[in-house]
């Protein structure tokens, strides 16, 4: 938690299906700015300090790698922003029943509803059940394996529409 003052602050924008990996990188152009237009003020002990409003102020506990889990009892919008927030570090997985698989990309899949935890397609492309919708597993890695197409895994694993994926 930081309640320190501010010295200026920059509006920006989230996009719905940007990942903190992608923000993160973003941010520090942002930061990167601030500080070369506020560093010379900063120097010579000339710039504005407005106080926190310490009441506002929350704790940011360290992560815990089992938060980043998806399973199949989310709904979809928790499962997708799951997946966001952990994306890359420490990454969103799936235990599935061929092992813990890393999701690198995926994003919602609107319209479509399928019993939770059950493969709901595998061709084009690997979707999964949720308890309100579906997800499709754009990118994933499987442990001690390279990342792969989601399509991929799932041929590889052999895997049908039907199958249990969780």
């Amino acid at each position: 938690m930081d309640t320190g003052d501010i010295i200026a602050t920059e509006p920006v924008s989230i996009s719905p299906t940007e990942t903190a990996g992608e923000l993160f990188d973003r941010l520090s152009y942002v930061a990167a700015d601030l500080v070369v237009a506020w560093l010379p003020a900063i120097v010579s002990g000339s710039y504005p300090r407005t106080k926190q409003d310490d009441s506002l102020a929350t704790l940011a506990p360290k992560v815990a790698k089992c938060e980043a889990s998806l399973t199949s009892d989310l709904d979809c919008v928790t499962a997708y922003n799951r997946f966001r927030a952990f994306t890359p570090f420490p990454g969103a997985w799936i235990q599935t029943s061929h092992g813990i698989v890393k999701v690198l990309k995926a994003r919602l899949a609107p319209g479509l509803s399928f019993t939770p935890g059950i493969v709901a397609a595998v061709k084009p492309e690997l979707i999964i059940g949720l308890c309100d919708g579906a997800l499709c597993l754009e990118l994933v890695q499987p442990e001690g394996r390279k990342p792969m197409k989601g399509s991929d895994f799932a041929n590889g694993a052999h895997l049908e529409p039907g199958d249990c994926f969780f």
